[in-house]
């Protein structure tokens, strides 16, 4: 997750590095003070908590994106591309293809995206992959992949294609 202040310019961003470099000179003893045990058993405790917050957040994401576990998705980025296009033929990953003979693999709204911007580059009937590609982004919730002159056609009940 991004932290908000990265998106702060100019004197806003400079009185935010202040307050935050305030904030952490607090925590840091002075030269004749004594760092107890309990002070960096907090100090730790937070930087744990934060990496677990974390791990747990990239693992539902991998969740979400993918319909599998980080782990499963592991096992299948070692793994060829054919393994990875054969896994979501099977339904092991959840997608389709969008084209002929497993061409335009689409397992994510990324895949999505990719696969609108490869079209122009098939062989195939474009105006087939294109609706397949609507179909498979309808699917499964994926619509933001697609792009937003597409979007505003199939809101105005359209079909999508150019």
């Amino acid at each position: 997750m991004m932290n908000p202040r990265d998106t702060l310019i100019g004197e806003q961003f400079l009185k935010a590095n202040q307050e935050k470099r305030r904030k952490m000179m607090n925590l840091i003893p002075k030269a004749n003070e004594y760092m107890d045990g309990d002070f960096m058993n907090q100090i730790m405790d937070r930087k744990k908590a934060r990496i677990r917050q974390s791990q747990e957040n990239k693992m539902a994401h991998f969740e979400q994106r993918f319909g599998m576990t980080f782990t499963e998705l592991m096992a299948f980025s070692t793994t060829s591309d054919l393994d990875w296009r054969r896994a979501i033929k099977d339904g092991k990953i959840k997608g389709d293809f969008a084209g002929d003979d497993m061409s335009f693999p689409i397992a994510s709204k990324d895949d999505v995206r990719r696969a609108w911007a490869s079209v122009g580059r098939t062989k195939q009937d474009r105006k087939k992959v294109m609706r397949n590609i609507i179909r498979i982004a309808k699917e499964y919730g994926w619509e933001d992949g697609l792009p937003q002159t597409v979007k505003d056609r199939l809101k105005a009940g359209k079909s999508g294609l150019p």
